[in-house]
């Protein structure tokens, strides 16, 4: 399981979180768990019936893995998702 993230955190994991909520354009995640993100993670807490405490823990990554779709070389090759998933694999630039 991902590590838990907070307000205040400045990383990769913040960065593919971002991308996960639609709270960064595609390729354009800064990493820096403001309190803006902080907000959009307890809104996307609420709309998905989670504590809206605003830090993703083991509950929140679980939902939001769930909520992404399959990503593939065609169908979402230019979504968020796959920024999401291009960052967490590490390595790979984030296009």
């Amino acid at each position: 399981m991902l590590q838990t993230i907070k307000k205040g955190q400045t990383n990769d994991l913040v960065k593919a979180a971002q991308y996960m909520i639609d709270f960064a354009v595609r390729g354009n995640a800064d990493g820096n768990f403001s309190a803006g993100f902080e907000d959009a993670v307890k809104k996307w807490q609420s709309e998905h019936k989670l504590d809206t405490d605003g830090i993703i823990g083991p509950k929140t990554w679980a939902a939001l893995a769930a909520a992404m779709p399959i990503c593939s070389t065609s169908k979402h090759k230019t979504s968020t998702y796959t920024s999401a998933l291009q960052q967490l694999l590490g390595g790979v630039d984030v296009d």
